[in-house]
């Protein structure tokens, strides 16, 4: 009984400790996808688009490579800096840090170095290939128009994504639009001179009213309360000439029958 209790314990604890060496070993593989095949070539895509996944294009990128894959004396896969980087102090844990691509471009400004240029196609991407695997500082050296410069990065190659590794790297960079000052048209008024007023222009309004023509004078018009006939230039009525001839005749007869009278008194 004893026995047979002692051989199934022991026949739980072998199974466990089997369960327990797979899970290990899963877990091994998957910390690492193997060693990196330094004798292949890389590549960078480095792609640029808009907010609406429209292509940006214009301008160029320039890569520099910061560090060389090597074997180190364990056999483990390691990074060894360039020359001109020995001074670069690279925290493997934070490759991504804003931090790190601001040292690695001082130097690049403060040495005057020279990296890999490609430009930036029609459907918005800058292509490298047959590039030696290591670490690489990413750049653009002119903002396209429009748009502010690109934020420089630190990028890997071969890329380790938890499974395998990635030769060919492809990144799309964060743009933003440059906001760009529309300018403001100042109009300066003429200076006025003391004494000489500039009139300004009256506009034309053109009449949309038949004129009323002008009366011809006529021979007979009615004025003055009654009718009759006009003398031409005078606006006079010519009545009155045949009341003062009548007027005249009689004082004429008048003047010479008192005349005569006086001469028929004289002669008697």
């Amino acid at each position: 009984m004893n026995n047979r209790f002692k051989t199934s314990r022991i026949s739980i604890v072998v199974s466990m400790m089997i369960c327990l060496l797979f899970f290990m070993s899963t877990m091994a593989l998957a910390a690492g996808p193997g060693k990196v095949d330094q004798t292949a070539k890389g590549s960078f895509s480095i792609k640029f688009l808009d907010s609406d996944a429209k292509p940006i294009t214009g301008g160029n990128v320039e890569i520099f490579h910061i560090a060389s894959i090597a074997t180190d004396a364990s056999g483990n896969d390691t990074y060894v800096l360039e020359k001109d980087f020995i001074g670069l102090t690279i925290d493997f844990d934070n490759l991504g840090s804003p931090e790190l691509a601001d040292k690695a471009e001082t130097i690049v400004n403060s040495e005057s170095l020279s990296g890999i240029t490609k430009a930036i196609n029609a459907s918005g991407i800058a292509y490298f290939d047959n590039l030696e695997l290591g670490m690489y500082l990413i750049t653009q050296p002119v903002a396209i128009d429009g748009w502010y410069k690109m934020s420089s990065y630190i990028a890997t190659v071969p890329y380790n994504d938890g499974d395998k590794w990635i030769y060919d790297v492809s990144s799309i960079p964060k743009m933003e639009l440059e906001l760009v000052e529309v300018p403001v048209t100042t109009v300066t008024p003429e200076p006025t001179v003391p004494g000489v007023s500039t009139p300004s222009p009256t506009p034309t309004i053109p009449s949309t009213s038949t004129p009323t023509p002008t009366p011809t004078p006529s021979s007979s018009m009615v004025g003055g309360g009654g009718t009759g006939t006009r003398i031409p230039q005078t606006g006079k009525l010519n009545w009155p000439i045949p009341v003062l001839s009548f007027i005249g005749a009689a004082l004429v007869l008048t003047g010479w029958s008192i005349k005569k009278l006086d001469d028929d008194s004289y002669e008697k």
